[in-house]
């Protein structure tokens, strides 16, 4: 049913990143996710974490590097765009 209807979404594109992309990636997916981690269970398990320390967590992840990440992939989807 599905099939005969085309109601499937198109598949998500696969990006194509650079070598020094690739590494930074790395290195910043690794810092971002411990750091998330420890602050989403602080922020779920304790009952005085709030507005406060969600302003905080958010110019922490900053500071570690997401804003560059989504640099690195709006980069990546620029160049896939640009060849379709």
């Amino acid at each position: 049913m599905m099939n005969e209807k085309g109601s499937f979404e198109p598949l998500d594109p696969v990006l194509n990143f650079t070598n020094d992309e690739t590494s930074r990636i790395a290195d910043l997916k690794t810092k971002i996710q411990t750091a998330s981690e420890e602050f989403n269970t602080k922020y779920v398990l304790d009952a005085k974490y709030g507005q406060e320390q969600w302003d905080a967590w958010v110019a922490q992840a900053d500071s570690l590097g997401v804003t560059e990440l989504l640099e690195i992939y709006n980069a990546a989807q620029a160049r896939y765009d640009s060849a379709q």
